[in-house]
């Protein structure tokens, strides 16, 4: 299962983690199916944790191409949305900061690039003390893939 989406519509607290050999399209498909899912909130922390996910080789172009296909899916987030890319190996934290500074020229949703599993639960406002405990609040996934 490259992704699996977990959704607190309550807190409006997204968890989307992938794991394994993750393609763009994968990555572009869990956010573009988590904006069309009944419960999605347009004020979301979307809490991306990487660390399961093989290297994703990808050049500045490829992911501006992919953020701008995903354009209708990100413009359905209101300003107050977060979008937090949990990243703590070298090349996920390059990819990561790559995003960013794509996303950051077109949507004024704010994105955050950590290494720190308590500094992304934080800035995701989950009292959590882990992603694993977070996981088990949120309870089974609504979306993922094969």
């Amino acid at each position: 299962m490259p992704y699996e989406t977990r959704i607190d519509t309550a807190s409006a607290c997204v968890l989307c983690r992938f794991f394994g050999a993750v393609s763009t399209t994968e990555f572009t498909r869990a956010f573009t199916n988590y904006t069309e899912h009944p419960g999605f909130r347009p004020d979301a922390a979307i809490l991306t944790d990487g660390r399961q996910a093989g290297a994703l080789p990808i050049s500045y172009r490829e992911v501006a191409a992919q953020v701008a296909r995903t354009m209708p899916a990100l413009s359905r987030l209101s300003p107050e949305a977060r979008i937090i890319l949990l990243a703590e190996r070298d090349d996920q934290f390059g990819m990561a900061r790559m995003l960013q500074q794509v996303l950051h020229a077109v949507t004024s949703v704010a994105v955050i690039v950590t290494r720190s599993e308590p500094d992304a639960l934080t800035r995701a406002g989950c009292p959590d003390p882990d992603i694993a405990a977070l996981a088990r609040r949120l309870g089974d996934p609504v979306l993922c893939s094969a």
